[in-house]
């Protein structure tokens, strides 16, 4: 188990999420502990409108209270009823506007219940709570006598027709008795008259009647809306919550944080572990370059500059577990490649055949980018022929353009000239015929060539050779591209050796926790590299007979 992939894991959720959520949290904290506390309070309003004229409500009462309850919550909110509000409070409190405050009307009760009651909530928040408390029942009183003025205006017309009957019915009264007084006909006439007098003083009863229940109905009416219970002041505030705002807001961050990691690695192609790249490209990890600036150090070799540093220690690893990829037949002529361009492939094929040749190896290095070469720019060699004029047969294949570097034991052979048709010359039967001439002249024979993903050229170039090697950037390559390059290799019946990790960036990428992880094995190798370079400087070269001396590698290659 890898424990340092899990703590880079762990890691970079702290750093992408957790972090950010507690940022987040500490913010809304700090900006919600100074906000104003809010108080809330409620006034209650009780609904009883009268259907009948009973001074006990009914059934149809009680019903058609209950379904005033949703047209009364719309009229407390509307403009007639909040403006009516303001102006009362400006007198106590100038500048007042109650839509600057929350108003909330509701019926009273559960979710359940509310459809079953009679009740009404009017809650005001304010951050004065003498002042919620006033505007609460400032809401109730304004409401209540809008109420008892609409209800006033449609019983205004019954009272004034019941009046104009009251009137007509007094009158001829009054006219009949005028009438009866003034009477001096026969005793039959009297009788009439006082008949009639009879009839409307009845009539007038009646209607006197009705205006008394008429008025016990208008006021009845006038008061269906009553206050139940008036607002008081609050004691206590509902609010703001600090800790409880914070937690909601570091929670809504870290499910956003979270999901932009999620879509982050599911759209990302790059390879998240060493282990998927050997996974992907069927090959084992021959060793892990760390990222090293070559201004800081005037070169690309780094290991002739600096031969104890982490980076030359690297290569060093390296160069020993390619020697034990196969204990049979270790590989002698090696092709350095990569998928895509830029991925440090002749900075690595350089400083590798740089640790082979301190180790006491015969080592010819060939330039075999015919597109762009930088091998003859990084062992500044002024030679102008190469490779390119070997194959084309300008010269003979025994030692025509090899530069002799600063080491003894390590000679170049350039790209020369810049050929129409690289891939046909590297193809050549003379190319082979080249390659098995080295390999009766020197130990190790390193090829650079153009990345796979480009030309064809590298995977030619696997079909002369014992195998590649492939650099691997692990912020440039693509999963698809190293599937890629596999295919190339694998289609022409090529064999990838093993892969190096270049590039190696040690501030939270997975591949350094790899590294970490691995590193009591490399110190393995790496001790058992330096016997070998003190055996070198000590006895002189080894031979290609030597090289199979052994103790194993720290981190042997797995096959």
């Amino acid at each position: 188990m890898n424990w340092g992939l899990y703590l880079h894991q762990v890691r970079r959720w702290a750093l992408l999420a957790i972090l950010p959520a507690a940022l987040v949290a500490l913010v809304t904290y700090g900006y919600t502990v100074r906000e104003a506390k809010q108080y809330d309070t409620t006034a209650i309003l009780y609904v009883q409108q009268p259907s009948t004229g009973s001074s006990v409500p009914g059934s149809t009462d009680v019903i058609t209270s209950q379904a005033l309850i949703p047209t009364y919550t719309q009229m407390i909110g509307s403009p007639v009823i909040t403006n009516q509000v303001d102006r009362v409070m400006k007198s106590s409190y100038p500048g007042y506007r109650l839509e600057n405050h929350s108003l909330k009307v509701a019926a009273a009760g559960t979710l359940a219940t509310q459809l079953n009651t009679q009740l009404l909530n009017i809650t005001v928040t304010d951050i004065v709570p003498a002042r919620a408390a006033v505007a609460a029942n400032s809401v109730a009183h304004a409401f209540i006598r809008r109420i008892r003025a609409i209800q006033r205006s449609s019983y205004r017309g019954g009272e004034q027709a019941i009046q104009r009957q009251l009137d007509l019915a007094q009158s001829n009264i009054q006219d009949v008795s005028q009438r009866i007084n003034g009477y001096h006909g026969p005793p039959s006439g009297l009788n009439n008259l006082r008949a009639q007098q009879s009839a409307y003083q009845s009539i007038y009863q009646s209607l006197l009647t009705s205006s008394q229940e008429f008025s016990v109905g208008r006021d009845t009416a006038l008061n269906a809306v009553k206050v139940f219970s008036p607002a008081l002041t609050p004691t206590s505030p509902i609010g703001p919550h600090p800790a409880r705002s914070a937690l909601l807001a570091a929670f809504v961050a870290l499910l956003l944080c979270a999901g932009g990691i999620f879509l982050y690695d599911y759209f990302d192609d790059t390879p998240r572990t060493p282990e998927e790249v050997e996974e992907i490209v069927g090959a084992p990890i021959l060793g892990t370059v760390q990222q090293f600036n070559p201004g800081k150090y005037g070169t690309q070799l780094i290991t002739m500059k600096r031969h104890r540093s982490p980076v030359s220690e690297a290569y060093r690893v390296i160069r020993t577990n390619l020697q034990y990829t196969d204990i049979d037949k270790p590989p002698k002529v090696v092709v350095v490649t990569s998928a895509s361009p830029g991925e440090g492939k002749s900075t690595t094929v350089s400083n590798l055949a740089s640790v082979l040749a301190q180790a006491g190896r015969h080592v010819t290095l060939v330039d075999g980018d015919l597109r762009r070469p930088s091998l003859q720019r990084v062992f500044q060699s002024e030679r102008q022929e190469g490779l390119t004029n070997v194959l084309a047969g300008d010269h003979a294949l025994n030692g025509q353009g090899r530069f002799q570097t600063e080491q003894p034991n390590l000679v170049l052979i350039a790209s020369g000239p810049v050929p129409p048709r690289p891939a046909d010359l590297l193809g050549s039967e003379r190319m082979r015929s080249f390659v098995s001439h080295l390999r009766e002249d020197t130990d190790m024979i390193l090829i650079d060539s153009p990345p796979l993903l480009a030309v064809t050229d590298a995977a030619v170039l696997s079909t002369v050779t014992d195998g590649v090697i492939l650099v691997v950037d692990p912020a440039k390559s693509k999963r698809r591209d190293l599937h890629r390059a596999r295919e190339a290799v694998e289609a022409v019946g090529g064999r990838t050796l093993g892969i190096v990790i270049n590039r190696l960036n040690q501030h939270g990428s997975a591949y350094y926790y790899y590294y970490y992880n691995h590193n009591y094995g490399h110190q393995y190798a790496y001790d058992y590299s330096q016997q070998q370079d003190e055996h070198s400087a000590a006895n002189g070269p080894k031979t290609a007979t030597d090289v199979g001396e052994a103790a194993p590698a720290g981190r042997e290659a797995r096959s």
